[in-house]
């Protein structure tokens, strides 16, 4: 079975979202070994200085590739290719199908540095709207879910 790390930069707070995440985490462990990494935020307070900002992205991103342990790495970002479900689907079968590991990355509140985008084989938008970290953590798993779903003709509602 093929391993899945999820890199996050924060955590869950919440119940309710730990409820949701647990529940997809067991749906998923039909068909793969999914795992969530969370990496501490930057303790700097940026204040939108951009020199304050690159520190906070540095020190998070050096969080990040040091949990990517040869895995290729897939950016969940508000810049990259957007795709419909059974897109998605197909980009999951392609990075599946490859010998090494995935990590899927959620960057912090400022995103990801330069660095982390140039390590992504890929880089996925669900959106153009920005939505809340323990939101779009659930929203992935659950497009997760569905991509696999969806490879193994399964059904899944629309």
């Amino acid at each position: 079975m093929k391993k899945i790390e999820l890199i996050t930069v924060g955590t869950l707070k919440e119940f309710y979202w730990k409820s949701a995440n647990e529940e997809y985490l067991k749906r998923l462990s039909k068909y793969c070994d999914i795992r969530i990494t969370e990496v501490a935020e930057s303790r700097i307070q940026p204040n939108n200085t951009a020199a304050l900002i690159d520190k906070v992205l540095a020190e998070e991103s050096t969080e990040i590739k040091r949990r990517l342990n040869n895995a290729t790495a897939i950016l969940l970002d508000i810049q990259g290719k957007s795709y419909d479900s059974l897109g998605w689907a197909e980009l999951l079968r392609h990075y599946y199908e490859q010998p090494a590991s995935l990590a899927f990355i959620i960057g912090g509140s400022h995103g990801v540095s330069a660095e982390i985008k140039n390590i992504a084989a890929a880089k996925v938008s669900f959106s153009a709207m920005t939505f809340p970290h323990q939101l779009f953590r659930t929203m992935f798993l659950e497009q997760l879910y569905r991509g696999f779903r969806i490879l193994h003709n399964e059904p899944y509602h629309k």
